[in-house]
């Protein structure tokens, strides 16, 4: 628990409170990933199990964004043994790209996992 805030909660309003952040452009998977791992590689603790978790409906329609080759070597670029901070990805719905989640979750010791039935996420998260 976190200020008071269990971490279950702290990820259910979270989600909740994505629709507002969304900007309707499409899905930009693999930017998104790369920064993520940029920004938890700041942020590693020893004390904690590092982790990103990407939840994804979609696959990459970045057209001027990277290639998923490009964001995977970045991934793997990034990953560092001794204080690794794994991706975990997690798609939902018919429309994911689960061969391009399985290589970026690979580039960094995570997982990806398709997800069709959304009453199945506690499962996967907790």
């Amino acid at each position: 628990m976190s200020k008071g805030v269990n971490h279950r909660d702290a990820i259910n309003r979270d989600l909740l409170g994505m629709n507002a952040q969304l900007g309707g452009n499409g899905t930009s998977l693999y930017a998104t990933a790369a920064a993520a791992m940029k920004q938890m590689k700041g942020l590693y603790d020893p004390r904690a199990g590092n982790a990103v978790v990407l939840f994804t409906d979609g696959a990459d329609e970045n057209r001027g964004g990277p290639s998923l080759e490009e964001t995977v070597a970045e991934i793997k670029e990034l990953y560092d043994p001794e204080k690794p901070v794994r991706l975990i990805c997690i798609g939902i719905g018919d429309g994911i790209d689960l061969r391009a989640m399985k290589a970026l979750s690979a580039a960094a010791g995570g997982e990806a996992f398709p997800l069709n039935d959304p009453r199945k996420l506690p499962e996967v998260l907790f």
